[in-house]
């Protein structure tokens, strides 16, 4: 009964479901699973360095998409007509020789950054 019940309710999905555009259907049908992966690798690849902001290998990234879109003829619609917008980051990064000192009844200890601890920065929400 369960079956009959859920395959009664996909019969009704389907039949209610809605139409795709043509202009729709065309770009839906485009999509190959060939270039989905090829652009996958280049994205992925070591020579694109993780893709962090502000470093060269995002700027790679982001040159990479803006040429598959010129190719797809899609209108830029990015800052001075590209298909880039301008938006400022802020790095914060620890000096390579910073350290913490504890001192304890008299006894100072020091501990030295990527040596005897490091830190991830997390924001939290307060």
């Amino acid at each position: 009964m369960i079956r009959f019940l859920i395959l009664l309710q996909m019969c009704i999905l389907t039949l209610h479901a809605p139409s795709i555009e043509k202009a729709a259907q065309i770009g839906y049908e485009s999509i190959r699973t060939i270039d989905l992966k090829n652009h996958l690798s280049v994205l992925a690849s070591d020579s694109l360095e993780g893709r962090e902001t502000s470093f060269p290998g995002q700027k790679k990234a982001a040159q990479y998409i803006a040429d598959i879109f010129k190719k797809l003829n899609l209108e830029p619609i990015g800052d001075n007509g590209t298909y880039f917008q301008h938006f400022d980051v802020e790095i914060s990064c620890v000096h390579p020789e910073t350290k913490i000192v504890i001192e304890i009844d008299g006894i100072k200890k020091s501990y030295l950054w990527e040596t005897d601890f490091t830190s991830r920065g997390q924001k939290t929400q307060s």
